[in-house]
């Protein structure tokens, strides 16, 4: 089973292209595409299934659809499907469920496809291959999966029924506050990665990126199965990557990305996702050299808390958490956002949640006749407001938690 599990998450790119299909890089030698076994078309089996297409066209970002994404990347036989919240392109290769990937993925995958066939009641749960249509219906089933979580960790409370919008055109839309889908491209080739984020992102990257598309209204995560020595063709690997990832995607747009969410939150709570797939493939940044070489308890964080905690390697948490771009942290701060994020879920989730959506709220203007006094961020105010501890004393027991495990 594959261990070593040194990967990359990158900072989201904040801008958005409109590409002509005329600009672009036009792919050759068209890819066949097999028509869906599993759904044959067939209207009764998609709505049950909760699909609204399967096979396209339908769009995909700024200037862009599914044909012309077929068109740049002929050469990769893309698969698409559209679910209630999700867009995705997908042309990964089949998979025969054996050992290659250990036996939690196999246990993993297992459960999953017997969920999978209370709806798709031609799934047989204990098929012994996952051909590239049904791999392409278990990362819908995910990302679907996924996103009732979020949303339920998002709910508005009763106290606060005006908390579902912020004013003006951003964070009003449908999606979270989207006014899109969230799409997600996952093809076979870097080159493919490639040709895609040159034509429509701004820039080229043949490494997985996610991408806000504000003029489309979306996000997007993109990912090749060649990347990172090949990770992502470990299904169990991409799984826990799709979900730190798209979880980074969703939480960030909740309510739109104008006033963004604390790094330490989405980072944490993306990693909180993430573990709950496997702990063997933490996703993180690795900003410097040292990062890039891992020992066989990298991803073993649990373990690693407390000497961290005890040797000095997390920050106060006045500097960690004022620290406003997340593209600046390493594995130390990835583990330090898992870590708190994970006791906050565990010791005061409702309070920890009603945080979250209070820093996505405007600030109340000052009564009539009154000025505004207190000129604290407000990170720290909705820290005081939901959790009623100050941050010293947040950090206390914090500490406190985790030097208790020992």
């Amino acid at each position: 089973m594959r261990t070593q599990a040194a990967t990359i998450w990158f900072p989201l790119l904040l801008a958005a292209v409109g590409t002509s299909l005329g600009a672009q890089e036009v792919g050759r030698g068209r890819a066949t595409v097999p028509p869906d076994p599993w759904t044959a078309g067939n209207p009764a089996r998609m709505q049950r299934l909760g699909y609204e297409s399967v096979g396209g066209p339908f769009a995909f970002g700024s200037g862009h659809d599914t044909t012309a994404v077929a068109e740049l990347l002929a050469d990769e036989p893309l698969l698409w499907l559209e679910t209630a919240h999700f867009r995705i392109g997908c042309s990964l290769s089949p998979l025969r469920i054996r050992g290659d990937f250990g036996s939690e993925w196999i246990e993993s995958v297992r459960t999953e496809l017997k969920q999978l066939a209370s709806t798709m009641t031609e799934l047989r749960s204990d098929t012994r291959e996952l051909d590239p249509w049904l791999r392409v219906h278990l990362i819908a089933f995910r990302l679907e999966r996924l996103y009732a979580e979020v949303a339920a960790n998002l709910r508005d409370g009763d106290r606060d029924p005006k908390a579902t919008a912020l004013a003006g055109p951003d964070g009003n839309g449908p999606y979270l506050g989207m006014e899109q889908k969230f799409t997600v491209l996952l093809v076979k080739k870097a080159s493919s990665l490639a040709r895609y984020t040159r034509a429509f992102c701004g820039a080229e990257s043949t490494e997985p990126l996610r991408w806000l598309d504000r003029g489309f209204g979306s996000v997007m995560w993109g990912a090749a199965e060649e990347t990172s020595e090949r990770l992502f063709a470990n299904d169990l690997a991409l799984h826990a990557h799709l979900v730190f990832n798209v979880a980074h995607n969703l939480y960030s747009s909740y309510r739109g990305h104008e006033r963004p969410l604390p790094p330490w939150v989405v980072v944490g709570l993306g990693h909180w996702h993430s573990r709950q797939i496997s702990t063997q493939y933490p996703a993180f940044d690795r900003k410097r050299d040292r990062d890039r070489t891992t020992d066989g308890n990298f991803w073993r964080w649990e373990k690693r808390i407390d000497s961290m905690m005890r040797n000095g390697t997390f920050q106060p948490l006045a500097v960690f958490c004022a620290q406003a771009d997340a593209s600046a942290f390493g594995i130390e701060q990835d583990v330090q956002s898992w870590a708190l994020v994970s006791f906050l879920m565990a010791a005061q989730p409702d309070p920890f949640l009603r945080f979250v959506r209070l820093c996505k709220e405007p600030p109340a203007p000052p009564r009539r006749g009154q000025v505004a006094t207190d000129t604290r961020p407000p990170q720290l105010l909705a820290i005081e407001q939901a959790l009623h501890l100050s941050l010293p004393e947040l950090e206390a027991k914090w500490r406190e938690s985790v030097l208790r495990r020992k």
